[in-house]
């Protein structure tokens, strides 16, 4: 106690062996304006710094808050910092915002460098693009990311969740100028976009591209993304996940999520790259479910000479035993211009290779499509349990879109490997000339899902709105 009490100091930087500081430690230094506390220091006593009238900076180094302790007055009145005009207290961590004694000096504090992220929590909030981009190096495991919040491995976020608190434009991050951005790596909890928006995204590099990377056992929902993923294909010899929100899915859910990412990859002449998964919500899907989500972006993919198979899908490209369960491409083109025989192109799905369980089910498309295996629902089925039955039902898709082939006529579904040809069929899907009797159709399925299947229900219905089958959400 009283330590240092009138020194005449300017800046200190206490010793990192210290772990407290005493009762008017450094009461009435007149002329102290900064001081460093090491994170070693666990309690720090009432009115520490009290009346160090020049005090501007306080730097906590420590993830793990000090306690406030006070002997003499009331834990409210813990009073360790003056509250000087231009005070700022720089924190590691957002929760020095609401421990008892700190809380007092909320308005004073300025968050550094990771400040949302503390392995002690389960519950983040993320409220910035610089945030944001945090998220992303610690998933990637960046080094030096890792080394501020005292990590050794790449933070999965594993039965964690982050909740996005604002509209976050990324401008500032990613762009033609800044360059692509680093997508957020391999996720496995849930992240909740709380019905805000991630505006401004551009993604240009890497085999996956899109605004998560790829994600394992997740959940993200809630979420609007737009953007640009804009890439030229090179001699990589890669594959390739492309999705405006996932590149690649494995065991994960991905609900109410509307995609407004523009999708455009060019391949030159002569380039060799293996397969490309593209899809507005989510390139690749594995043991996945995807629910009402939606997709308002156009897709664009000239295939260069050389390449293998690519899959386009107006919400996902390849689907492996996925569940697309109320999903809706109401505007824009999903094109591909491909050279592969096998190469499919499909206004839901591209390509789906799925088992009696998994089903595409009360999607609705309105998108024009262009492909060498194209459908209007689903371009290339590669599962059908007995003629006639497909594993897609209750789908509709628009007369009144382009529909190009460079194989044969575009139905609801391009062609299956049960004996589908190439031209095309509508079995478990159907145009939607009837609005009304279409949205009735695709209600009942979502109903029947939602009996099936109550730990991932489709909160949205269909609606007729002045003409236009509609995904609203359910009352």
């Amino acid at each position: 106690d009283f330590a240092f009490c009138g020194g005449n100091f300017n800046t200190i930087t206490l010793n990192d062996k210290i772990t407290q500081i005493g009762y008017r430690s450094f009461a009435n230094c007149a002329n102290l304006t900064e001081i460093t506390i090491p994170a070693s220091v666990k309690k720090i006593y009432e009115l520490a710094f009290t009346d160090c009238s020049q005090l501007v900076k306080v730097d906590c180094m420590s993830r793990s808050v000090p306690t406030a302790v006070s002997v003499y007055m009331p834990a409210a009145y813990w009073g360790a910092f003056p509250t000087n005009k231009g005070l700022q207290i720089h924190i590691a961590t957002t929760m020095y915002k609401s421990y008892s004694g700190w809380s007092n000096f909320s308005n004073y504090m300025v968050e550094k460098p990771y400040a949302w992220y503390n392995y002690n929590v389960a519950n983040y909030s993320i409220n910035s693009a610089q945030s944001l981009y945090e998220l992303s190096l610690l998933t990637n495991g960046d080094a030096e990311a890792l080394a501020i919040v005292g990590e050794s491995a790449a933070v999965t976020f594993a039965e964690k969740s982050v909740k996005l608190a604002k509209d976050v434009d990324l401008s500032t991050i990613c762009s033609e100028t800044h360059g692509s951005w680093l997508p957020i790596g391999n996720f496995s909890g849930t992240f909740d976009g709380n019905s805000k928006t991630i505006s401004s995204l551009y993604s240009s590099s890497t085999s996956y591209m899109g605004l998560f990377a790829n994600t394992s056992g997740a959940t993200i929902k809630n979420l609007t993304v737009n953007g640009i993923v804009n890439r030229t294909n090179t001699n990589d010899d890669s594959y390739h996940y492309v999705g405006g929100v996932v590149g690649s899915a494995t065991n994960s859910i991905i609900e109410n999520c509307i995609s407004d990412v523009d999708i455009t990859m060019t391949s030159s002449s002569g380039n060799a790259v293996m397969s490309s998964f593209i899809g507005g919500v989510c390139g690749y899907s594995y043991y996945s479910n995807i629910v009402a989500c939606q997709y308002t972006g156009n897709i664009s993919y000239n295939q260069g000479e050389w390449e293998y198979t690519h899959h386009i899908g107006g919400i996902v490209g390849f689907s492996s035993n996925t569940n697309i369960i109320a999903c809706v491409k109401p505007i824009g083109n999903v094109y591909g211009e491909l050279t592969q025989a096998y190469s499919s192109v499909g206004g839901i799905v591209g390509f789906a290779v799925e088992s009696s369980s998994y089903h595409t089910t009360a999607c609705y498309s309105n998108a024009n499509v262009k492909g060498r295996i194209p459908g209007m629902i689903m371009g290339y089925c590669n599962y059908r349990q007995s003629t006639g039955n497909p594993n897609t039902s209750n789908c509709y898709y628009s007369s009144t879109t382009t529909k190009t082939s460079q194989s044969g006529t575009v139905k609801g579904v391009g062609s299956d490997n049960y004996g589908g040809s190439w031209s095309g069929y509508d079995s478990g899907t159907a145009v939607a000339d009837d609005v009304d009797g279409a949205v009735a159709d695709m209600n009942t399925a979502i109903d029947t899902w939602n009996t099936s299947n109550p730990t991932i229900l489709c909160n949205y219905k269909y609606a007729n709105v002045d003409g236009v089958i509609t995904l609203v959400a359910a009352e």
